[in-house]
């Protein structure tokens, strides 16, 4: 039996803790909004770290500029080269900056070559669709898309909004509760 099965098999059945998820609607308006990097790196500031205890669930909000991080998980087993050598190997705050920047500037630059100014100043809204739509096919664009879906997907209280009743699995899936009857999906 290899170390893994061996370990699957031995904790497999320990409990785990089961969280309910729970959206929180905007405070501010988007343009206010931050972005959030969730790590399970049990990241502390150098000087700060306390061994990790069973059962403890609390979290370290770490400033954006924080660089002084450091491991409280203390084992000789684990290899930590990795983050040694690139800390955004588990805070990827700095290729999080990066694509922001590159995905900013490459927007800008569709916008100038579509309608001769930054995507900002653009200002009619189907203009703005227009310059979207040639950029949907980005990572840029996939990554942003991708939150903004989950965060709506997150929000009960917006549902109604667009038309989602919530989860259909514990009804037997969407076939049969009106997959298709939303019309502003094209």
């Amino acid at each position: 039996m290899s170390a893994d099965s061996f370990l699957r098999e031995a904790v497999g059945g320990l409990p785990s803790p089961e969280f309910e998820p729970h959206a929180t609607p905007l405070s501010k308006p988007l343009s206010e909004a931050k972005v959030a990097v969730v790590t399970t790196a049990g990241l502390k500031h150098r000087g700060d770290v306390e061994l990790w205890q069973p059962g403890d669930d609390s979290y370290t909000v770490i400033p954006a500029d924080a660089r002084d991080l450091q491991l409280s998980h203390f084992s000789p087993n684990f290899d930590r080269s990795g983050i040694a050598a690139d800390l955004n190997v588990v805070y990827p705050i700095d290729r999080l900056h990066e694509m922001a920047e590159a995905g900013i500037e490459a927007l800008n630059a569709l916008s100038r070559e579509m309608k001769g100014e930054d995507y900002l100043a653009v200002g009619w809204e189907r203009d703005r669709v227009d310059i979207l739509r040639a950029m949907e096919g980005e990572e840029f664009f996939q990554t942003i898309r991708s939150g903004l879906v989950t965060g709506l997907y997150n929000q009960k209280e917006v549902w109604p909004i667009f038309g989602y009743e919530g989860s259909s699995f514990e009804h037997g899936g969407y076939i049969d509760r009106g997959f298709d009857d939303i019309s502003w999906i094209g």
